[in-house]
């Protein structure tokens, strides 16, 4: 989340992206400042701008988006360590992040003890650049055709957007993608008369429906539904939830034992999973056990209870409010010895 072109009187604040929790995520993540740390949604490149000015002339950031338009705007922004070699990017989706550390000119940039990255930060919200930017359909505040993609057109023509599962997809897949991914509790009657009104083909359009489906109320029971709807749409056409699963899965395997991996979280529905993998060690929340009834989950929370933006950034940053930070740390376990 991210104030676009408002008052910039946050830290590492950029008209495309005002990044969230900037120095409480540095000090989560940064147990090495001459280590080597992923920003793997880079987005407007502030998180990478604090990383990079805590970090040593030896330290570096790799960083990765899916949005080239996110990638050309930090390489901008952030010319001089790029020229300097302390920051490099990598357009890739971060479930991919295993397969992309393996490629060998990203392998030449990792430390070489062959341990792994010194930590890994992963901001899963939407840029303010991508909610405010007309054409690409995440906002219901202007009418703009209902694409959704994180990537933009450069997806590809065979993508999914948001216009194919409202005019394709069988109303109990609509409504499953609004109630598991939006918690919209109307999802059902929403599902219906989308399904009704089709073709809906822009956000407007879609405004309208949902409108219909919520009757008369309070404006905020509209807008409260709205952001449900388009969050739902929004995860369901970029799988969201399946790369963050496959990101937390992965992550031991490129994290040094020491290593951090930090998280900013949006809405309990990806906290549910970070919450469940930093504590056990795996999705289903079950903590492993040695033969002597030790945990061999391979993290170990920083923290008990996750931190939370302050009322002082939510003021100056209202997208902040949401934001949930979980961080742990890479602990040592058999696995790693053999």
């Amino acid at each position: 989340g991210g104030v676009a072109g408002g008052p910039i009187d946050l830290p590492y604040s950029a008209e495309y992206h005002t990044p969230v929790m900037a120095n409480e995520v540095c000090d989560a993540l940064i147990s090495d400042p001459t280590g080597v740390y992923i920003d793997g949604t880079l987005g407007g490149g502030g998180h990478s701008t604090a990383m990079l000015d805590r970090l040593e002339e030896a330290g570096m950031v790799l960083a990765v988006d899916r949005d080239p338009e996110a990638l050309a705007s930090a390489s901008n922004r952030l010319s001089k360590p790029l020229d300097e070699g302390r920051f490099r990017t990598v357009e890739a989706d971060f479930r991919t992040l295993e397969s992309v550390l393996k490629r060998p000119e990203v392998t030449s940039l990792l430390p070489p003890d062959g341990l792994g990255v010194h930590g890994i930060l992963l901001d899963l919200g939407v840029s303010s650049h991508q909610l405010d930017e007309r054409k690409r359909g995440f906002s219901f505040k202007a009418d703009a055709p209902l694409d959704m993609r994180m990537e933009g057109a450069s997806a590809g023509e065979g993508s999914i957007t948001a216009a194919t599962i409202i005019n394709e997809w069988a109303e109990d897949e609509i409504a499953r993608v609004l109630w598991e991914y939006g918690e919209e509790p109307k999802a059902r009657g929403i599902a219906r008369r989308l399904v009704a009104a089709r073709p809906v083909l822009t956000t407007g359009e879609l405004v309208d429906v949902v409108g219909a489906s919520i009757g008369a109320g309070p404006p905020k029971h509209k807008r409260k539904a709205l952001t449900r709807v388009f969050q739902g749409l929004r995860i369901a056409v970029n799988d969201e939830v399946g790369a963050l699963e496959t990101v937390l899965a992965s992550a031991e395997k490129f994290i040094r034992p020491g290593g951090r991996i930090v998280v900013l979280s949006y809405h309990s529905l990806e906290d549910r999973r970070v919450k469940r993998v930093l504590r056990s060690g795996a999705l289903h929340g079950r903590v492993g056990r040695d033969f002597y009834g030790n945990s061999v989950s391979p993290w170990k929370p920083l923290r008990k209870v996750p931190k939370k933006p302050s009322k002082a950034e939510v003021e100056l940053n209202p997208r902040a409010r949401s934001a949930v930070l979980r961080a742990a740390e890479r602990v040592s376990t058999g696995v790693d010895a053999t």
